[in-house]
């Protein structure tokens, strides 16, 4: 069903394990040593504990906010992520679930709302399937490359 690889020294045939290093030193850092660091200036960090991190992570809520409807078609399928099936969650939400799937289904649009979980806020298209729905996380723009970047050089082929 599922297929895992170890990554391997080529000459002994032993495990690779990653090691994190100083990157000024080059000398490799314990665990316990180890901090979360936010880059403020280029070279220049604001070290955070783990209190303050717990601070600020985002707090999952198990609810989609909806902030729009747009056409399906509208979807450029490069910001197209990963599906997940969604579910009512209890009866209080099945109401509330119906409405929005029967909505989204019968004007052939889609719902795009804000999700978290993994500790990240991610953007997420809904669409009717069946009695059900499925979410499908959205890539941010900064996630998506310009193809120009690398279709531009390729030449303009006549096909005979």
């Amino acid at each position: 069903e599922r297929v895992s690889f170890r990554t391997l020294n080529r000459d002994t045939g032993n495990r690779v394990r990653r090691q994190f290093v100083d990157e000024q030193t080059g000398e490799p850092v314990e665990t316990d040593n180890q901090a979360k660091g936010y880059e403020v200036g280029k070279g220049e960090y604001l070290e955070l504990d783990p209190e303050e991190l717990e601070a600020i992570a985002i707090e999952s809520k198990r609810t989609i906010e909806i902030d729009e409807f747009v056409p399906k078609n509208e979807i450029d399928e490069l910001y197209l992520n990963n599906p997940y099936y969604l579910v009512p969650d209890g009866e209080v939400g099945q109401q509330a679930f119906a409405v929005i799937r029967e909505a989204i289904n019968k004007e052939g649009m889609v719902a795009i709302g804000k999700v978290v979980f993994t500790s990240r806020e991610h953007v997420i298209a809904l669409e009717a399937r069946g009695k059900g729905m499925m979410g499908i996380t959205l890539r941010y723009p900064y996630e998506v490359r310009d193809e120009k970047d690398y279709f531009d050089d390729i030449p303009d082929e006549k096909v005979p």
